[in-house]
């Protein structure tokens, strides 16, 4: 293992030996190699220990841990806590890099003197067809800056991937245990620290998308609903309580925010009532997002309400323009 990393890489692996190995190559072969790798086994049930012990064999920088399952947040917590360096990055175990990703993310962040330098990505599903969603491109945000863009999640994300932190941004937050989209939760706490956070255009994370994952299986929809909307939640709750955001862009982001929950709240209304096996599923979401959407408005929305409240927004959002400073 490297003596002094400079860069501690965190890979959370989980029922993954169909990917793990292309993973961890794409890792091993960087063209900057001062850094150490955290292959934390969550409690898999198929080949992934037997997979990562074979890699820390192999490689002296791997450091391989195998965990009782208890989640992925409960990993990367472990994780922070085992880090040698004082920066860090995480890798999704289906995931893989470009050769030379840690070496353009420390030298970028470097030279912009930031705490966190973020990677441009590309989602790809496993037939190779790719996608480039909207990103930051070639930037330089203050912390603030980077909290306001990552709540309207257009583009700037809160995936825990593709970026280098400071570690000590992390000091007195966790993951939340037991917990799906931990990083929803997390990362704009993360971004807000930071005095400087720089982006590149450059593709250097290759994010793979499969119907297996948690996030796309249908069988875990109403789960991962009742996970977005909790997030949901207590993400608003902090961004009306933050003093970075003025009284004008608190106003904005709740119509925002609003309007985005009652989109959700007609779609799961559309779908729920079809007759199909996933209705009763859609159900449970629906009634979560109505719950949310009390929450956000202020009060209680009918279904046959939505859509003349979504009007309504329209008419909010110009009188904030005129009226809010």
């Amino acid at each position: 293992m490297t003596a002094s990393p400079s860069l501690s890489i965190i890979v959370p692996a989980y029922n993954v030996a169909a990917s793990i190995d292309k993973c961890i190559a794409s890792i091993c072969i960087q063209t900057r190699s001062d850094f150490e790798i955290l292959l934390i086994d969550d409690g898999s049930e198929d080949a992934t220990p037997d997979l990562g012990k074979l890699w820390s064999e192999r490689d002296e920088r791997i450091r391989f841990f195998s965990l009782p399952h208890k989640g992925v947040a409960a990993v990367r917590n472990f994780g922070l806590r085992e880090a040698h360096a004082e920066q860090i990055m995480f890798v999704e175990s289906d995931d893989y890099l470009a050769s030379d990703t840690v070496a353009c993310l420390l030298k970028l962040k470097k030279e912009h003197d930031a705490q966190i330098a973020i990677g441009g990505y590309v989602t790809e599903t496993l037939e190779g067809e790719a996608t480039y969603p909207r990103q930051l491109g070639d930037k330089v945000l203050t912390g603030a800056q980077a909290y306001r863009e990552a709540l309207y999640a257009e583009r700037l994300q809160t995936y825990n991937c593709m970026k280098v932190f400071d570690k000590e941004l992390f000091e007195g937050i966790e993951y939340p245990e037991g917990a799906f989209l931990e990083d929803y939760q997390v990362i704009p706490l993360v971004y807000r620290r930071a005095k400087r956070i720089v982006s590149t255009s450059r593709v250097l994370y290759h994010y793979v998308q499969h119907e297996k994952s948690i996030l796309n299986d249908a069988a875990h929809l109403a789960m991962v609903h009742s996970a977005w909307a909790t997030a949901c939640a207590k993400r608003y709750q902090e961004a009306m309580a933050s003093d970075v955001l003025s009284r004008r862009q608190k106003a904005f982001y709740r119509i925002h925010l609003t309007r985005q929950i009652i989109r959700t709240a007609l779609e799961y209304a559309e779908c729920a009532a079809k007759a199909d096996a996933q209705q009763e599923d859609n159900k449970l979401c629906l009634e979560k997002t109505l719950e949310l959407l009390e929450r956000v408005y202020g009060k209680r929305v009918r279904i046959e309400e939505l859509e003349t409240v979504l009007k309504k927004t329209i008419r909010q959002k110009a009188l904030v323009k005129l009226f809010y400073w």
